[in-house]
C-alpha cells in the first residue's frame, strides 16, 4: 500500500500546488497609465486584475495635472523647451507618485499635438531617455475607440451597470485639448444622418 499512499500524497500535492498557481495568475497586478494629452496629462494608478478581468474600483489614484502642449505648438509651431521641460516634470512627479503606491507596470498613450508637431516624436523619446517610460502615439480612430472603452468603464462603476451588456449601444464623445473624436454604434441611415446634423451644428 505505500506506493499507492505515496502517490495519493503527490497528486494531493500537485493539486494543492495547481490551486496556488491559479490563485497567483488572478491576483491583481498593481499598474499605472498615462494619458500625454494635447492640454493635459493624466495618470491612473489602480489594481487591474489579469487576463482582461478589468480594473478593480475605486482606483488607488486619478491625477489631471494642465500641460497645454498644443496651445504652445501653435504659438510656437513645435514644442518649446519650456513646455518640454514642464512635462517632463510633471510625468517624474506623477512616476514618483505611483512607485511609492506600488505600481509595477506601466503604460502611455500621447494624442494628437504629439502626431502633428514636427518634434513630437522628439519629446516622446526624451520621456524614455530621461523617465524609462515608453509612449505610444495613438491614431484619430484609436483615440475614438478608447474614448468609447473609457465611458463602458466608468459605466460599469454604477451599480447594476455591466461592460458586457450588449444590449446597450453607447455613443461616445471625447472632447480633448486637440482634437474631438465621436465613436458611433452600427446606426440606421436615416438616423445616422440625424445625428450627424446634430454634430455638424452643434
Amino acid at each position: 500500500h505505500y506506493p499507492l499512499r505515496r502517490q495519493r500524497q503527490m497528486c494531493i500535492r500537485d493539486r494543492g500546488l495547481a490551486m496556488m498557481r491559479l490563485l497567483y495568475r488572478k491576483r491583481p497586478i498593481r499598474r499605472v497609465a498615462f494619458d500625454i494629452g494635447s492640454g493635459g496629462t493624466k495618470m491612473l494608478v489602480a489594481d487591474v486584475l489579469p487576463e482582461g478581468g478589468g480594473i478593480v474600483w475605486p482606483a488607488l489614484l486619478e491625477v489631471d495635472t494642465p500641460v497645454p502642449f498644443k496651445a504652445d505648438q501653435q504659438a510656437h509651431g513645435r514644442l518649446s523647451e519650456e513646455i518640454q521641460q514642464r512635462g517632463l516634470r510633471v510625468l517624474g512627479q506623477m512616476l514618483e507618485q505611483a512607485r511609492r503606491l506600488g505600481a509595477v507596470e506601466a503604460s502611455a498613450i500621447a494624442t494628437e499635438v504629439f502626431r502633428v508637431a514636427p518634434n513630437g516624436g522628439e519629446f516622446l523619446q526624451r520621456v524614455h531617455d530621461m523617465l524609462g517610460l515608453k509612449v505610444s502615439v495613438v491614431t484619430q480612430p484609436l483615440e475614438a475607440r478608447l474614448g468609447l472603452a473609457s465611458a463602458e468603464a466608468l459605466d460599469v462603476r454604477q451599480p447594476g451597470s455591466s461592460a458586457m451588456d450588449t444590449g446597450v449601444d453607447r455613443i461616445a464623445w471625447d472632447s480633448g485639448g486637440g482634437s474631438f473624436q465621436v465613436h458611433l454604434p452600427p446606426l440606421s441611415p436615416s438616423l445616422s444622418l440625424l445625428l450627424l446634423s446634430l454634430i455638424h451644428i452643434s
